[in-house]
């Protein structure tokens, strides 16, 4: 039977899969799931972890099963072995193409070229489709059967909380317990990335004249993604991301040849949802010295816009109750307070004392009429074709950051300041 033909009814489809997921929710023992041989990972090259000492301690052995149990339960409520939820995931996309297509009248060569990029997109999305269902499902339900008839290997990794890998040939199945909160993850073991070509919309969006001006910008937003969300793989840019409108709009931001690929994909309480790594090959990395470049190279316009970024990265934009009132809050996580310390004193936050939660986090917090102002400040300063992306795109930060730049502003003093992240 060739790939691509269809094996039966979308009907047989349905009761095959309620089948599957009765027969293993009847299954879970706790007795059984003891059976497992549970062991200390020993590196091997690569990602994969073998199975070295057995763990002995009865008290993390009761840990290990009451994880497993959630995780297992967890996957087995949300079906991951069936490939509905990749359509959901492709759906995000598509409508973000719809979107886009209404600016057409507005820049139409700029737009048929975001298309493109987008459509390879969606092209690569229904090509991760095809490799789920040929190669993970199946194992999938083979290594959630091996857990639960106690003969499958749980290794463990070396955190204070457990972390626990299960290994099959095309998937690790990753679960993890950190401040009490499960998380779990599909690794992809053998899947290859595609390389996207991104032209350069921002050229074809603005004339010669303002695309000179642009490029500041266009720096000042990278800028804010590499002090957030950014990291750095073979001396180039790259951005992970659950969120399609933010790896579209990073890509944009650095036209050339972009490396995209779906390292895992997250199983979350409610929902599953791909993980996407971007790379720009044609730039080199500036994170390492990214405060130096703001403290030196950035006016006070590119400074806002590099505060945008790095909320849309790290920040959040909202209005939450206090003290029974809705106030807007704007802030920044990070771990390098003392680098952002010239940056704040710039923009007016004075004789702060930073007190760091036990993680190292703390959160850089505008309220009230000061979240107002720095609102407006951001939209002032934005470029037109930049503002006409963001509102195509929908971006859940950016649209909260408009509405709070509409509210009336109260003036109050002291209401910048820093928190701790609890």
């Amino acid at each position: 039977m060739a790939f691509n033909e269809r094996c039966c009814s979308d009907q047989d489809v349905a009761v095959n899969d309620q089948v599957t997921y009765n027969i293993l929710k009847s299954d879970i023992n706790e007795e059984l799931l003891r059976r497992n041989r549970i062991c200390y990972g020993i590196k091997r090259k690569g990602l994969r972890y073998r199975c070295g000492e057995e763990v002995k301690d009865p008290g993390l052995i009761k840990d290990i099963i009451t994880l497993l149990i959630e995780a297992i339960n967890r996957l087995i409520e949300l079906r991951v072995w069936n490939a509905y939820w990749i359509d959901g995931n492709r759906k995000e996309w598509e409508i973000i193409k719809e979107r886009v297509v209404s600016l057409k009248d507005k820049y139409s060569d700029a737009i048929d070229k975001l298309l493109t990029v987008i459509n390879k997109v969606i092209y690569h999305i229904n090509e991760f489709k095809d490799y789920w269902i040929k190669y993970v499902s199946i194992e999938v339900q083979n290594l959630i059967k091996a857990v639960i008839s106690g003969k499958a290997e749980i290794i463990l990794g070396k955190s204070l909380e457990p972390t626990i890998r299960i290994y099959g040939k095309h998937v690790i199945i990753h679960i993890d317990k950190v401040n009490g909160a499960m998380t779990i993850k599909i690794v992809l073991s053998n899947i290859n990335g595609v390389i996207i070509n991104v032209p350069n919309i921002f050229s074809s969006l603005a004339p010669n004249k303002r695309y000179k001006d642009l490029i500041k910008d266009l720096t000042a937003l990278r800028a804010g993604f590499a002090v957030s969300d950014e990291g750095i793989s073979k001396g180039r840019p790259y951005m992970t991301t659950t969120q399609p409108w933010q790896a579209l709009f990073w890509a944009m931001l650095y036209p050339g040849e972009v490396y995209v690929r779906i390292p895992f994909v997250n199983i979350n309480a409610d929902n599953i949802m791909i993980m996407w790594w971007l790379r720009a090959n044609n730039y080199l990395s500036f994170k390492k010295g990214i405060f130096k470049m703001v403290r030196k190279n950035f006016n006070d316009r590119q400074l806002m816009e590099f505060l945008f970024t790095a909320i849309l990265g790290d920040g959040s934009a909202k209005n939450y109750e206090y003290r029974g009132v809705k106030r807007p809050f704007i802030m920044i996580s990070t771990t390098e307070y003392k680098k952002w310390e010239s940056i704040l004193r710039r923009i007016g936050l004075r004789h702060w004392k930073p007190n760091p939660n036990q993680h190292g986090i703390i959160m850089i917090t505008y309220c009230c009429s000061n979240a107002i102002e720095l609102a407006r400040r951001i939209i002032n300063v934005l470029p037109p074709e930049v503002q006409d992306l963001l509102d195509a795109l929908n971006i859940d930060k950016w649209v909260e950051i408009r509405q709070i730049a509409q509210q009336e502003i109260n003036w109050r003093p002291g209401e910048m300041k820093v928190m701790v992240l609890e």
